[in-house]
């Protein structure tokens, strides 16, 4: 099956993400730089494998609905929370997560998912200790307010870049 790559990004769009979208052959779809706003629609059944959707006006959770995409940007958005389910290993998760630079307030979750390649949560405002177990070879947790570096991380990789900037 052939994919379609949808590219609109810089265009002034706005108005909500058409859940119709997630019934099409698109597989690529580039919607950056817009004025896109609402949730994230839940029911996202899609062949869209990557979707960025940063520097947008897109607010909410972050649904675990999500996780069949292979890569989402969503850095520079309104998103306040993220579906604890989506940080749980067994969630398959998608494997590029951008969510730098929203609203995500609360603690750091205790341990990061092994499906992520790369988990981007700086410039938020999640507080509190370091997450104990880390499976993501990179995580970028710089800009929060984490104000407790004193639990020893484990990892079961053989290397992590863990950034912690300006915290």
């Amino acid at each position: 099956m052939s994919s379609i790559i949808v590219s609109l990004h810089d265009n002034q769009l706005s108005g909500t993400l058409p859940s119709s979208w997630s019934n099409s052959k698109i597989g690529e779809l580039m919607l950056q730089n817009n004025l896109i706003s609402g949730s994230l629609p839940r029911t996202w059944n899609t062949a869209i494998k990557q979707i960025d959707l940063s520097n947008n006006l897109i607010n909410g959770t972050f649904p675990v609905e999500w996780c069949k995409l292979s890569a989402v940007y969503l850095a520079s958005n309104l998103i306040t929370a993220i579906d604890p389910l989506v940080l749980n290993a067994s969630s398959g998760c998608s494997t590029y997560l951008l969510l730098t630079d929203n609203l995500i307030a609360g603690p750091l979750p205790e341990e990061t998912s092994s499906t992520f390649t790369v988990l981007g949560h700086s410039l938020n405002n999640s507080s509190g200790t370091l997450p104990e177990v880390i499976h993501t070879p990179t995580v970028d947790l710089s800009y929060n307010p984490v104000t407790d570096f004193s639990s020893s991380v484990q990892s079961s990789l053989s290397s992590v870049s863990l950034f912690l900037t300006g915290n």
